[in-house]
């Protein structure tokens, strides 16, 4: 049986491809465990939600360049820092992911005020979501979820019909919005679920970021899932 054989040059292409031109966002987990068969939900739903917190961007400098030695391609490896807002909260996470094709502002803050049974709309001024941005919903604490004719915990749905100041919700792919029962109560969040996971990591013990306390970490791409990501 003949042996089939990728050329390097296709490899490295596949790898730049990959990565080049993509928009990546490093997002922060509290302690809840998560492994590479966690889905989009476990993952944003985990993802901690602090006074100030946002997704880092992660930019990638340059194609890297194909290693003769271990027969793959290798990206460059982003160093990445960053720090709570002075003016926010602190920040406490032990695992950490990469999504790309995201938007760097995790959640809409939400309570039941912004929830119309009347005309099955969540009104928020100035919410900045377009048609087709996908969203998870999660109540913090003691806080109820707003129900509808379909279940929205655990739930991606995507936003339809939408105004400035508000917008309808319908199951992802199809453009019928679902009914909205209740309003729910205290405060939950309307999570941001564009884009597609990409690495994860997690570190031996929780970390505590207070205002202006710097994190480092490096991303090497390289050798995450050594023989697949970078193509042998």
């Amino acid at each position: 049986m003949p042996q089939y054989t990728f050329f390097n040059t296709w490899i490295s292409q596949s790898a730049i491809n990959l990565y080049k031109n993509r928009k990546f966002f490093l997002c922060l987990v509290n302690t809840t465990t998560l492994t590479r068969l966690s889905s989009l939900i476990d993952c944003i739903t985990a993802e901690i939600a602090p006074l100030g917190y946002n997704r880092i961007p992660v930019n990638i400098a340059g194609d890297g360049a194909y290693n003769s030695n271990t027969n793959r391609h290798e990206m460059p490896t982003p160093s990445i820092t960053f720090s709570p807002d002075l003016n926010g909260a602190s920040w406490q996470f032990q695992t950490l992911f990469l999504m790309e094709q995201t938007q760097g502002s995790p959640a809409l803050i939400l309570t039941s005020a912004n929830i119309n049974t009347s005309t099955d709309r969540i009104t928020l001024n100035n919410h900045g979501k377009a048609n087709g941005d996908k969203l998870i919903f999660t109540p913090d604490p003691l806080a109820t979820l707003f129900t509808a004719d379909q279940p929205i915990t655990s739930t991606i749905y995507q936003v339809v019909n939408t105004t400035v100041n508000d917008f309808q919700l319908a199951p992802v792919g199809t453009s019928t919005p679902i009914n909205i029962q209740t309003s729910g109560s205290g405060t939950f969040r309307a999570r941001n679920a564009n884009g597609n996971l990409v690495l994860l990591w997690t570190e031996d013990q929780q970390i505590t970021l207070f205002p202006g306390q710097p994190y480092n970490c490096q991303i090497p791409f390289n050798l995450a899932n050594i023989g697949n990501v970078n193509g042998i």
